[in-house]
């Protein structure tokens, strides 16, 4: 059974601008999300659960994969596929979805988020040892 993630559950690169427009990764029971808080609410931020179709949830194997296929330089043939736009916008949507919580959910991010998550990604700020109560 999937957990129920909140916005407290998760963090954000710490190159990251403040307020609310980056990408948040949480961890929790052997799942990893991915959320775009630019989609916050005041419910959200009052500790709602996040909204399924607001959220890519894949398992923490799947999500440790795809960070060592980003360090690596490939987005391609991971569980979450990363388009860019011309206009340099990035699109994050679910490659294979692992359950039904990822059909049609995209997620949208500037330069600067992306880049900012690249940033975490690459420093390891995302990395399951950084969330003790993930398991």
């Amino acid at each position: 059974m999937l957990p129920i993630f909140t916005a407290r559950d998760c963090v954000k690169a710490a190159r990251s601008a403040g307020g609310n427009s980056c990408v948040r990764i949480g961890r929790n029971n052997g799942w990893t999300v991915v959320w775009d808080d630019k989609l916050a609410t005041p419910e959200t931020d009052r500790g709602a659960p996040l909204p399924s179709d607001q959220t890519l949830v894949v398992s923490d194997e799947q999500f440790d994969a795809f960070q060592e296929a980003l360090r690596a330089g490939r987005t391609n043939g991971q569980c979450i596929r990363i388009q860019q736009s011309p206009a340099g916008r990035y699109t994050f949507t679910a490659h294979q979805a692992p359950h039904s919580r990822n059909t049609g959910v995209a997620l949208h991010f500037d330069s600067d988020e992306f880049d900012a998550f690249m940033s975490g990604v690459r420093n390891g700020e995302f990395d399951l040892a950084q969330f003790p109560a993930a398991t």
